[in-house]
């Protein structure tokens, strides 16, 4: 039997099964897809973010971005300025076939599967039904996204938000020339973003109203506007799940991390700094608990500290959203923009940014 069973290998799942792995336990790591994939993710990865990852990523860094400009929705626009990076530009496809290969170098197996029939708890252990396949192991860690199966078959009694996003590709002669934008100026609750890769523009549209879906054409005016010569391609949309702040991603050998248990920021949309702690969360309750206890209620415990400043974000989501200008006015301030560069810089949580200078 297997000492844990991990469904999805993004950031949460090949986290933990890292972690897991280098602590002497049998891991399996399943996902529908073969890697490396294609993943829809802008591929920005914050400084606390790049910091949690328990290998090198130098390689994988297309880009440092210590400049941060900023459209309101009135006003003129400015810029946060750091001189260390507030931002790593990465390939998210690079990014989960490396982190998936050290999973597995640490010792985790990983399998693809085509679908996941059925999950079974008993007593002291899961059971899951892959591709006709049973697999059994002591302990079940539900990574698989905001669609998550395992949220859904475990009967989890609680449902996240799922925020839309949607994103494209534009090719430009000389993308170092471009700043990294969020840009609140266009009309609706949410952002878009422009981040500089090495040989092209990730551009994309975030919403904050949760099920509000994000049209293809909003995307493309947009890009008509901001880049008319450019030629935009490759659309991507995906949902971000939300809302776990106030929910318990445990129950007995069933845990759920990522995505699947709601764990990304609402006001921006970011997800992979939470989705590798929790993934990390997951497997120091599994390595704490035991062969017998459950780590549920440990699991719960480690995250009291992520869901408090997801928290957080959620309250700075309705005070950004529903009175921007106060926000945006709040924001303008070179101290304020100081104290927010500096700490994000650094990696501090929005707390710590918050309540030290």
């Amino acid at each position: 039997m297997l000492d844990a069973v991990i469904i999805g290998a993004g950031p949460a799942g090949a986290g933990a099964a890292f972690d897991l792995a280098a602590g002497g336990r049998r891991v399996l790591l399943v996902d529908r897809k073969k890697f490396p994939r294609e993943k829809a993710c802008a591929g920005g990865i914050t400084p606390r973010a790049f910091s949690l990852f328990r290998f090198d990523l130098t390689g994988f860094v297309l880009r440092k971005c210590r400049t941060l400009k900023i459209r309101p929705p009135r006003g003129r626009s400015f810029r946060l300025k750091s001189p260390a990076p507030l931002c790593y530009m990465t390939r998210r496809r690079d990014l989960d076939l490396l982190a998936l290969n050290k999973a597995v170098e640490k010792g985790a197996i990983f399998r693809g599967v085509k679908k996941i029939q059925s999950i079974k708890r008993f007593p002291n252990h899961v059971e899951v039904l892959a591709d006709g396949r049973r697999i059994r192991a002591l302990y079940l860690i539900g990574a698989d996204g905001a669609n998550s199966l395992v949220r859904r078959i475990c009967g989890f009694d609680f449902r996240i938000m799922k925020n839309p996003a949607l994103e494209a590709e534009i090719p430009v002669d000389r993308p170092k020339d471009h700043e990294m934008e969020f840009d609140f100026s266009m009309p609706g609750k949410g952002y878009y973003w422009v981040f500089p890769r090495d040989d092209h523009l990730n551009i994309g549209i975030y919403s904050a109203l949760p099920g509000k879906g994000v049209k293809l054409q909003l995307l493309s005016d947009y890009a008509s506007i901001r880049f008319p010569e450019a030629k935009i391609n490759s659309f991507k949309g995906y949902p971000i799940g939300t809302g776990g702040y106030c929910r318990r991603p445990g129950q007995g050998r069933v845990l759920l991390a990522g995505d699947a248990a709601g764990l990304a920021e609402p006001c921006f949309g970011e997800g992979i700094y939470f989705a590798l702690k929790s993934g990390q969360a997951a497997a120091r309750a599994i390595l704490d608990c035991g062969p017998i206890k459950t780590p549920g209620t440990l699991y719960n415990q480690y995250m009291k500290i992520i869901r408090r400043d997801l928290m957080l974000y959620s309250l700075g989501k309705i005070f950004l959203y529903r009175f921007p200008s106060v926000f945006f006015k709040f924001l303008s301030f070179p101290l304020i923009q100081q104290r927010f560069a500096r700490g994000y810089a650094r990696g501090d949580s929005l707390m710590k940014i918050l309540t030290h200078p």
